[in-house]
């Protein structure tokens, strides 16, 4: 599958790739001292913006790192929204809290102790309290 480098650093080393150091060929150093690299495609380490071909488990480790990776074909997209769907239901459990064995939750305004909530069922934004019921 294919990602793509978005890292607002630009030219970032990732090891876990094999990728990291310099990835080019110098030109000759012109009047002013200047020298173009010419990159070699597949080597050293990522070019902002390049695509690259990555193994599941590695798509799995970098797409996490949001903001520095993202997913560049049909197959990185569909394990990303994978694992967004795995992490769902750990995400909701966290969402609930128990106080004395009854459940709590916080629906935005106020905390509400004692509400019957089926499992699996959250309210959006709720925020797991251990507060006896105050703000």
């Amino acid at each position: 599958m294919k990602l793509r480098n978005v890292n607002p650093l630009g030219h970032v080393d990732v090891p876990l790739l094999g990728r990291q150091g310099d990835n080019g060929e110098y030109a000759e150093e012109d009047e002013r001292g200047y020298a173009e690299r010419t990159p070699t495609p597949g080597s050293g380490c990522l070019e902002p913006g390049e695509e690259f071909d990555a193994t599941e488990d590695q798509a799995r480790q970098l797409l996490r790192q949001v903001g520095n990776f993202e997913p560049a074909d049909d197959e990185a997209r569909r394990l990303l929204d994978q694992m967004a769907d795995e992490a769902r239901p750990e995400a909701q459990a966290a969402l609930i809290g128990t106080e004395g064995g009854i459940p709590t939750i916080h629906d935005g305004d106020q905390f509400v102790t004692g509400a019957p909530v089926p499992p699996g069922d959250t309210t959006p934004g709720a925020v797991v309290s251990t507060d006896e019921g105050t703000d």
